[in-house]
């Protein structure tokens, strides 16, 4: 008998209960209680053959008919790359015009999750490539690559997206599923990539110089290299993911603490104008840096800024 497409065979294990030609009373019985108990097809999705050389066969979704995960998720560069690097997120395996609902998500380094989903169709090849693609709605919509990594949003209301240590990479765990969100449940494929923040050749070393607390990020290669001082607005401590990432650019980059970190002063208002006067100065005396930039971010008071002429 030829396979039909949308059907599954009877078990191995009653194929010889209900098969073959011939009468007996078990046979007899089996065919009765199959007849008596018949559905239409067309209302029940089951639909049954009792012929004497057929088999007992259930219609059931094609979809259905291939175990575990169906589709493949491939990203470039693989594996890894920098954080502010763009990867190209494709899918293949999967139907022609199918939808399908992406979904992203990380944990950070307190184990607070962030995750982001765009629901999507594949194109008439059974293909999805994001960066041809636009997103029909999710967490963002239209055409939009790198949105499963932008739009990654904290479980926890107001939780804030920080990186502490640069030398460890964030994972983001990449899932595709059957359908548009909220019916979306089965699992068609994964991927994991890992976003690092230090930069193949990035060298990075603390600065423990007078009263200047910070780390120095050096790009590869011999210099010298324009400099940045790279100063965070309120919350304290020292955050160096934006100068790693800079210092993969080419730039010398100084991550500056300057309140709630070792020994500097514990609140914001104690801060003095001479101590980012003494981080500067120590910037244009290294032999690695040539020209001299600051970033500040905007809760600085603008009378801090003044050191730079801004």
């Amino acid at each position: 008998m030829r396979p039909v497409p949308g059907l599954l065979p009877l078990p191995s294990r009653l194929h010889g209960v209900y098969s073959g030609g011939g009468s007996s009373p078990e046979r007899s019985e089996i065919r009765r209680r199959l007849t008596a108990n018949r559905l239409p097809g067309a209302q029940s999705g089951l639909g049954l053959d009792t012929g004497s050389a057929c088999l007992f066969m259930v219609r059931v979704p094609t979809r259905l008919c291939v175990p575990g995960m169906a589709a493949t998720v491939t990203l470039e560069p693989a594996g890894s790359c920098c954080w502010d690097e763009p990867v190209r997120i494709a899918v293949r395996g999967l139907a022609p015009g199918q939808r399908v609902t992406l979904r992203s998500s990380l944990r950070d380094e307190k184990g607070a999750l962030f995750r982001a989903h765009a629901r999507y169709c594949a194109d008439a090849n059974g293909q999805l490539d994001l960066a041809r693609a636009p997103a029909l709605g999710g967490s963002f919509v239209g055409l939009e690559p790198m949105g499963l990594f932008w739009a990654l949003e904290p479980e926890k209301p107001l939780w804030r997206f920080v990186k502490r240590d640069v030398q460890t990479p964030f994972a983001v765990e990449l899932e595709v599923f059957d359908g548009h969100e909220p019916e979306a449940e089965r699992l068609l494929g994964r991927a994991v990539h890992e976003r690092d923040f230090l930069p193949p050749g990035v060298r990075r070393e603390p600065v423990r110089a007078g009263r200047v607390r910070a780390t120095l990020f050096l790009p590869p290669g011999p210099g010298p290299f324009p400099g940045i001082i790279d100063i965070f607005g309120m919350g304290g401590g020292l955050l160096e993911y934006r100068a790693s990432l800079l210092a993969g650019h080419g730039f010398a980059t100084l991550a500056l603490a300057y309140y709630d970190f070792e020994d500097l002063p514990k609140k914001f208002d104690a801060i003095h104008l001479d101590y980012f006067e003494e981080a500067l100065c120590y910037m244009l005396q290294h032999t690695q840096v040539l020209l001299m930039s600051f970033i500040i971010s905007l809760e600085i008071p603008l009378e801090r800024a003044s050191l730079c002429g801004l």
